[in-house]
């Protein structure tokens, strides 16, 4: 809720949004990270968004998050998305620091992407099994 004065100088309250609300990852534990947070980290380093993807998978008990990136990225650029991404929350940052969680950067090209059978590019694609 906004109650400041708009710049319009409209007085009444308002609601900001913050994006979508099925757009959220559930991790294990219950962690919900909001997918605003990856993006955030994304801007913060690339200085833009560029078009991405967020794949979940678990192999062993370990959550795996894949972020692809469809922009050319050196390997410099991928650590720096890697470990914003990885500080964005406290509970990633604890979890990939007590191996419980891996956090890749992919740099991809369009075709790279999980189309869905009407050809959309959903945003997170879940893989993980029950």
């Amino acid at each position: 809720m906004v109650t400041e004065t708009c710049d319009c100088g409209l007085e009444s309250p308002r609601l900001r949004l913050l994006g979508r609300s099925k757009e959220v990852l559930w991790l294990f534990d219950g962690i919900k990270v909001p997918i605003t947070s990856i993006e955030d980290a994304i801007k913060a380093t690339l200085n833009t968004v560029p078009p991405y993807q967020v794949e979940l998978e678990r192999t062993a008990g370990i959550e795996k998050i894949c972020v692809k990136i469809g922009q050319a990225l050196d390997q410099r650029t991928v650590r720096l998305v890697q470990q914003a991404i990885t500080t964005s929350t406290q509970e990633l940052d604890t979890y990939v620091r007590d191996d419980r969680m891996d956090i890749h950067i992919r740099s991809v090209d369009e075709s790279g992407f999980y189309r869905t059978e009407r050809g959309k590019v959903p945003r997170i694609v879940d893989r993980r099994r029950g």
